[in-house]
């Protein structure tokens, strides 16, 4: 009797910054929360790109655009922000712009670890200094 393998399954690790965690529950209710990770979990690249911000992927669901990151080899998956889809929020500044992408190139280097917890505005300001800020 032949089996079907199933390809091996390595665990994601999902990172919620402190923007993402402040808004996430007026958001969404905890079964749509959960339901987000086990989505992400089983396919972290299945949100979108955008354009001009290499590595920054948006999601729609359950009304609302989730903003992540997806760390080189797929296992570390680091949600940035949520907002209602019909939000109508501004389109970033230059200067928002330029600070994203350079946060992005760091995201993608696997950088984000040290300072999540504090925001990635903290984590850029971390590496900009070259010394960490005081805790």
């Amino acid at each position: 009797m032949k089996t079907s393998a199933t390809p091996a399954r390595h665990p994601v690790l999902i990172v919620e910054t402190i923007d993402f965690e402040q808004r996430v529950s007026s958001l969404l209710t905890p079964i749509e929360r959960r339901g987000l990770l086990l989505l992400l979990a089983d396919d972290p690249v299945r949100g979108d790109t955008i354009a001009n911000f290499p590595g920054l992927l948006q999601l729609r669901y359950a009304g609302c655009v989730i903003f992540y990151v997806v760390a080189p080899g797929f296992l570390k998956v680091y949600l940035l922000n949520i907002e209602k889809e019909d939000a109508g929020s501004a389109p970033p500044t230059k200067e928002e712009a330029g600070l994203l992408r350079k946060l992005l190139v760091l995201l993608g280097k696997g950088a984000v670890i040290a300072g999540v917890k504090k925001g990635v505005k903290w984590l850029w300001e971390y590496w900009r200094d070259g010394s960490p800020p005081s805790l």
